[in-house]
């Protein structure tokens, strides 16, 4: 059953996102972050990600700020997603995850 999809609400919280970023647009810029710091983590970051979309099934009204389509969910619950994947998997690199990507 499809949640009620209301403007600048994500569809997986069913609440307002202040940053509506899509994870399509989240993964690339995790992908830039990945090349300076483990460029060998990017093939494990698609396969999360696509793993991430497959669940994620839903459109919603949302339209990303950076490449202007609708968004599956918000940018919070893609980041908290790999954020899990990287702090169990690369604890070292959580931190700088963290600056980087864990705003609110």
């Amino acid at each position: 059953m499809q949640p009620n999809i209301k403007q600048n609400k994500c569809i997986a919280l069913e609440g307002h996102t202040n940053t509506p970023i899509c994870e399509k647009c989240i993964e690339r810029q995790l992908e830039d972050w990945l090349k300076r710091r483990k460029p060998r983590l990017i093939p494990s970051l698609r396969k999360k990600a696509r793993a991430f979309f497959t669940q994620s099934k839903y459109s919603s009204h949302i339209i990303c700020a950076l490449c202007h389509k609708h968004m599956n969910v918000c940018d919070f619950c893609f980041r908290q997603y790999i954020k899990k994947w990287i702090g169990g998997s690369y604890p070292k690199l959580l931190a700088e995850f963290r600056l980087f990507f864990d705003f609110r």
